[in-house]
């Protein structure tokens, strides 16, 4: 079964969405840049960076980027366990990848593929990678709690 995920940044990551569908992420993502184009007006050099495809979306307004993917992923049949997980070496791998790339960390994330992972153990990479690369942190809300992941 596959599920996508539709992820974007501004100045910070924003709430991933998740569907069993493409349609329903696209028109979403389509929406958000189209809004995010209303009534702005761009030089030459950032219209030149501005763009959407079938699953990612940039913006640039007044030197502020803002990305847009749409993640396919496969649900495993099995689960696998995870127990044997190396959270370090597996982020340092990743890491290491980004540093020889020529390509933002969005656009990274969005053509590597993790087998074996719960939703929950790649939201807890993704927001190690983030921190450890970026310095930015996820935060995630229940009720009046707050935990920093």
């Amino acid at each position: 079964m596959d599920i996508y995920v539709l992820s974007s940044y501004s100045d910070s990551l924003n709430d991933a969405e998740i569907a069993l569908d493409y349609e329903t992420l696209y028109k979403k993502m389509k929406h958000s840049y189209e809004m995010t184009l209303k009534d702005i007006t761009q030089d030459v050099s950032e219209q030149e960076m501005t763009y959407i495809t079938d699953m990612r979306a940039v913006a640039v307004v007044h030197g502020d980027w803002v990305e847009w993917n749409i993640t396919k992923l496969k649900l495993p049949a099995v689960i696998s366990d995870r127990s044997s997980c190396k959270w370090g070496d597996l982020r340092e791998e990743i890491i290491q990848i980004y540093q020889n790339a020529d390509l933002c960390l969005g656009e990274l994330l969005a053509n590597i593929c993790v087998t074996g992972l719960s939703l929950e153990d790649s939201l807890i990479l993704i927001s190690q990678l983030y921190k450890q690369i970026d310095g930015d942190s996820l935060i995630q809300i229940e009720g009046n709690c707050h935990l920093i992941i």
